[in-house]
């Protein structure tokens, strides 16, 4: 019954409260299945009393209860139809601060989403607390967008320690600090904000996955003029060019990574009621292959017409990585094109990146479509 009511919201509030709480305060397996779809049902109620029941709910899970997250994401979809209490903003700033960063990131988000002042306290104490680059990111949006005085000073106390702030170390964390930046030149007299373009969460986040499209490893051969494989130093157009690979016509291209980034990821919408059976990966930017390999649970992903699906990459006989726009988690399911049930709006444009190694310490990348390359076969 709940999950006849999950796509369609519900007007007995009350009803699917005790509904939810009878599966118990740390849900596991199928009562995790039935109170998810009780969360899904009373965020898409139309009756306001359905969000200070997802509170209710919220404060009845145990601490590390699979069902939190759920909740949280079920109110990013209410997202500014319910005026916090004082007492749901507590329960809601609790979880910016426990040891679950993917629960604070949603939670931030939640909080940017409301636009709720009293927030603003509480976010900018992540920048004090929070290790993963893209917790601080979701922190400085969520301030960015409530856009009062005492976020600013906070946002740009933060963008003055970030050239030596050891968490954005790693380069690929570069992208995290833009966006820290960006927010904080919100309150930046000297780059006045345009108003109506207050930076949120950013709509296109990045996806990459350790991989390639299709079963089988590729066999790759030169057939090209020259005898040199032009090669970057990292997996970017604009990366710096390092040494060629000299190799000779019909010679094997052997590599030893395989990487497909997403540039611009595709979007679908759906026709129809429908439902998208899914491995679950969560929310992540990057996906190696020891995760992709390892068991990941399944779900069923529910739509209504209308609703629109992220396609970040291909993989093989027909599957996709997709990824839900409402709460940015990540999953394996058929493509959605090949339902017959969704139509393509946008599409997908990635890169298939290849690592190769040569004599005298010669390495680097190279594109798939690199001008010269040729795929022979596949090996099983």
């Amino acid at each position: 019954a709940l999950g006849q009511l999950a796509p369609l919201g519900t007007r007995r509030i009350e009803d699917v409260l005790a509904a939810a709480k009878g599966f118990g305060p740390d849900p596991k397996g199928v009562a995790l299945i039935g109170a998810s779809h009780a969360a899904s049902a009373l965020s898409l109620s139309p009756l306001k009393e359905a969000g200070p029941a997802l509170y209710q709910l919220l404060r009845f899970q145990k601490r590390g209860s699979l069902l939190s997250g759920k909740i949280i994401t079920a109110l990013s979809v209410r997202g500014t139809r319910d005026r916090l209490s004082r007492q749901d903003l507590e329960t809601l700033t609790a979880f910016l601060f426990q040891s679950d960063e993917t629960l604070g990131i949603q939670t931030a988000r939640v909080l940017g989403r409301t636009g709720d002042a009293r927030a603003v306290d509480a976010l900018s104490r992540i920048f004090k607390t929070g290790q993963s680059p893209q917790y601080l990111a979701e922190a400085a949006d969520a301030l960015a967008a409530i856009g009062t005085p005492e976020g600013g000073k906070a946002l740009l106390a933060m963008r003055s320690r970030l050239s030596g702030d050891p968490r954005f170390d790693a380069p690929e964390d570069g992208r995290y600090a833009q966006r820290i930046e960006a927010a904080a030149a919100v309150f930046d007299p000297l780059s006045p904000p345009v108003l109506g373009k207050r930076p949120g969460p950013v709509p296109a986040l990045p996806f990459r996955y350790e991989g390639w499209p299709g079963e089988g490893r590729p066999v790759l051969a030169w057939s090209g003029k020259g005898n040199a494989l032009a090669l970057k130093k990292e997996p970017r157009r604009d990366a710096e060019d390092t040494a060629p690979l000299p190799i000779e016509t019909g010679a094997s291209v052997s590599f030893s990574a395989s990487l497909v980034v997403m540039r611009k990821p595709g979007l679908a919408r759906a026709t129809r009621q429908t439902t998208l059976q899914a491995r679950r990966f969560g929310k992540t930017e990057r996906l190696s292959k020891k995760d992709y390999r390892a068991p990941q649970p399944q779900e069923e992903l529910l739509f209504e017409e209308g609703d629109l699906i992220e396609v970040l990459a291909y993989r093989a006989e027909g599957q996709c990585f997709v990824r839900l726009p409402a709460d940015g988690r990540v999953f394996e399911s058929k493509c959605p094109k090949n339902t017959g049930f969704f139509e393509e709006l946008d599409q997908l444009r990635s890169d298939w990146w290849l690592k190769t190694s040569g004599p005298g310490g010669i390495s680097g990348w190279f594109l798939s479509d690199s001008p010269g390359l040729a795929f022979l076969s596949r090996e099983f």
